[in-house]
């Protein structure tokens, strides 16, 4: 299999990307940059004393794959669940802000919306500090996301499941998605947490980074030879169509039932930050297979997309116009 798009393919699939309905369901999260320089270290403790100059707020976790979708001219129905807190509060701000709709998402009395806050100095990360819970939800929380997955369905090109393990995406959720699913013919790509995969069986591809491979199957994955064995072994340990494994620095690698696996190299030039970088994969990688194109088509757009969101600093997304450009 070839490991590049030409650009007159991309030029096909790439517009017909835009319209297509997407169904996001996963945990919802505020993204927070503080941004400033370091002048000196401080006297009190050996930490660089940081002097803030800005701060933004943007969409995390399910909600930055649902921006990044939107970027690319998608229909967007997501499904999540946030507190009744000031985060909350915000979150439905920054969908509003991103001309996402808020209807799919829930409140719940008492749960804590998770905010994971940056402080950037000289565009490098200084230190990153997490509010948030684990916690399972509220069992009428549970029945009402549950059904409006299921309400979402008509009319739906592709589901992302967006797993970042609070409390959303659980056993009882999928095992109500994903056959409605497969009885509609909708393709599900699973963006997965090792605590759970025993509950993505049957999704039609998997998009976990080398560590979470590891940790599924308990295998090595040092060489290039253990990482064939990973995939080959995700495979059929998750019983669905298709392992799309992220390396980073060494691109991804394909694994497809029926096929070799195909190897693609990254395209990143520059890389500043990869927060949000695998929301951008599966962003890109279902709003493709959405338009018709195959798993390997899919593959190289969503490689060519997160080449492009690691060269931006914070949580980015990526437009059709960078995507046709990188093509050429």
């Amino acid at each position: 299999m070839k490991n590049r798009l030409e650009p007159a393919r991309s030029s096909q699939l790439i517009p017909r990307m835009a319209g297509s309905r997407i169904l996001v369901v996963g945990d919802l999260m505020v993204d927070r940059f503080l941004w400033g320089k370091v002048h000196r270290i401080s006297p009190e403790a050996p930490v660089p004393v940081v002097r803030l100059g800005s701060e933004t707020s943007l969409l995390g976790g399910a909600g930055n794959v649902a921006r990044n979708l939107r970027a690319l001219g998608a229909e967007v129905s997501l499904v999540g669940v946030a507190g009744s807190d000031r985060a909350g509060d915000e979150i439905l701000r920054l969908l509003s802000e991103a001309r996402l709709d808020g209807a799919g998402i829930i409140r719940e009395e008492g749960r804590t919306t998770t905010v994971k806050s940056r402080v950037i100095a000289h565009q490098q990360q200084v230190v990153r500090i997490d509010r948030e819970t684990s916690d399972p939800l509220h069992e009428a929380s549970q029945a009402a996301l549950a059904q409006r997955c299921l309400d979402s369905l008509e009319g739906t090109q592709g589901i992302i499941v967006s797993d970042y393990a609070k409390g959303v995406i659980t056993q009882g959720l999928l095992s109500s998605l994903m056959p409605a699913a497969r009885k509609a013919r909708v393709p599900v790509a699973v963006d997965p947490k090792p605590a759970h995969f025993k509950h993505y069986r049957g999704a039609t591809i998997v998009t976990p980074n080398l560590m979470e491979a590891m940790a599924m199957t308990g295998l090595p994955g040092s060489s290039p030879l253990e990482v064939l064995a990973l995939g080959e072994a995700l495979i059929g340990l998750l019983d669905c169509r298709a392992i799309l494994l992220t390396q980073g620095e060494e691109g991804m690698t394909l694994f497809e039932k029926g096929q070799s696996p195909q190897l693609i190299p990254a395209t990143a030039r520059e890389v500043y930050d990869v927060t949000g970088a695998g929301d951008t994969v599966i962003a890109v990688l279902t709003l493709a297979i959405a338009a018709g194109a195959t798993l390997s088509e899919s593959a190289i757009l969503a490689n060519r997309a997160a080449g492009i969101a690691v060269g931006k600093l914070g949580t980015a997304t990526v437009t059709p116009e960078e995507l046709l450009r990188t093509s050429i």
